[in-house]
């Protein structure tokens, strides 16, 4: 009995020491991502690219109000309208892998004659006279990261680290009776984002993109001034990470390649 302990014993250890010289021999798993024919947008490559968009409304006139909802919200005359524009460039200091410079400015306005809502027939509020100007100015440093899909190079998922500061005005106006009530606010504002997205190439050096923001720690504060004597703040801080729907941009990027990259014609 003793004897065929140690032989099963000799047997395990010898079946355990082939498995580990075996498992040694296998070939390591590769996704691929670093592999020689993933390149999508070669080193020494300049990009550029520009968002602009544009909106106006003009609601109703001072003798016929607008109903958008009747009869909850009526009598509406007004307008509203947006601009932004946001350019920026980037460096490829290695393969599909860009440092970048992003600005941002958006300006908004509304003024608001006069709009009449009512929940029941016992409670109804009328706005009127209310004009509110907000401009914002951002600066960002990135960093992105291009990830071919499938080896092509057309499609692309790409990641952008967006280091960002901003600050903001924006002033508030409301006339009752004749007198004017103000409140004016400085809004400062740092950010730390994740902005992942995916590319497509439409041309060989032009490119249409969709991102959208994901993961965030923010920082921000208000300074607020009411009727230019009453004066406060507010601070905030934290984190998220979900998918912000309100981050969504769409976005046309130009590159310019270096001499050993561009089309050569024969």
């Amino acid at each position: 009995m003793r004897r065929f302990t140690i032989v099963f014993s000799l047997c395990l250890l010898g079946a355990i020491t082939l498995q580990a010289k075996e498992d040694r021999e296998y070939t390591p798993f590769d996704r691929g991502i670093d592999a020689p024919n993933s390149l999508f947008i070669p080193k020494g490559t300049f990009g550029g690219g520009l968002t602009v968009s544009f909106n106006s409304f003009d609601i109703g006139s001072a003798e016929s109000g607008y109903t958008l909802l009747s009869p909850v919200l009526t009598g509406i005359n007004g307008s509203f309208n947006t601009f932004s524009i946001a350019p920026q460039v980037s460096w490829f200091f290695a393969d599909n892998l860009s440092a970048g410079l992003r600005f941002d400015y958006s300006k908004t306005g509304l003024n608001l004659g006069n709009a009449d809502l009512s929940l029941n027939e016992d409670l109804g509020i009328s706005l009127s006279d209310i004009s509110y100007q907000r401009q914002s100015y951002k600066g960002a440093l990135t960093l992105r990261n291009y990830m071919p899909i499938q080896h092509s190079r057309r499609f692309a998922l790409f990641v952008e680290a967006r280091l960002s500061g901003a600050y903001a005005q924006s002033k508030n106006v409301r006339l009752d009776e004749g007198l004017r009530h103000g409140t004016y606010q400085d809004i400062y504002k740092a950010a730390l984002d994740l902005v992942p997205g995916i590319c497509v190439f439409v041309m060989n050096s032009v490119s249409f993109e969709v991102q959208v923001g994901v993961m965030g720690i923010s920082w921000q504060k208000i300074v607020q001034t009411e009727n230019q004597v009453k004066q406060s703040e507010i601070k905030r801080n934290g984190g998220n990470f979900n998918i912000n729907l309100l981050s969504i941009g769409f976005g046309v990027n130009f590159f310019l390649m270096d001499k050993w990259h561009r089309p050569v014609k024969k």
